[in-house]
C-alpha cells in the first residue's frame, strides 16, 4: 500500500497559511496557485496581494461566507484587485435589526 503524501510548495504553504477563513479544497487551490504561478504572476507578488487581503478581511471584519474560497480568489485572478478590495470586501453586520424596530422606523418616518 502506497502512503499518500501532500507535496505542496512551500511558497504554496505560505500563501494558503496567510489565505484568510481556508475553507474549499487545498488541492484545487494549489492547482489555481500553480496555473497563476506558471503564467502570470510571482509567488513573491501573490504572497504580498493575499497578505493584503488578508489584512482588509481582519480590519473589516468580514464573515467568513463573504471570503471567496482560495480557488475562487486566485481564478478570478483577485491580487490584480487588490487595491481595490478594501471597497469590494463586505464588511460583518454589527446589528440586524428586528422586525419590531423595522416596523417602527417605517410608522415614524
Amino acid at each position: 500500500m502506497t502512503e499518500f503524501r501532500e507535496n505542496y510548495s512551500d511558497d504554496f504553504a505560505r500563501f494558503w497559511n496567510a489565505f484568510p477563513f481556508r475553507r474549499g479544497s487545498k488541492w484545487k487551490a494549489w492547482l489555481a496557485y500553480s496555473k497563476a504561478v506558471n503564467r502570470c504572476v510571482s509567488a513573491a507578488e501573490l504572497q504580498s496581494a493575499v497578505e493584503r487581503f488578508a489584512e482588509v478581511v481582519r480590519k473589516r471584519g468580514t464573515e467568513p461566507q463573504y471570503v471567496p474560497h482560495a480557488t475562487t480568489w486566485l481564478n478570478g485572478r483577485c491580487w490584480e484587485s487588490i487595491d481595490d478590495e478594501e471597497a469590494s470586501v463586505r464588511p460583518a453586520l454589527t446589528h440586524r435589526p428586528s422586525a419590531v424596530e423595522l416596523t417602527r422606523s417605517a410608522v415614524e418616518e
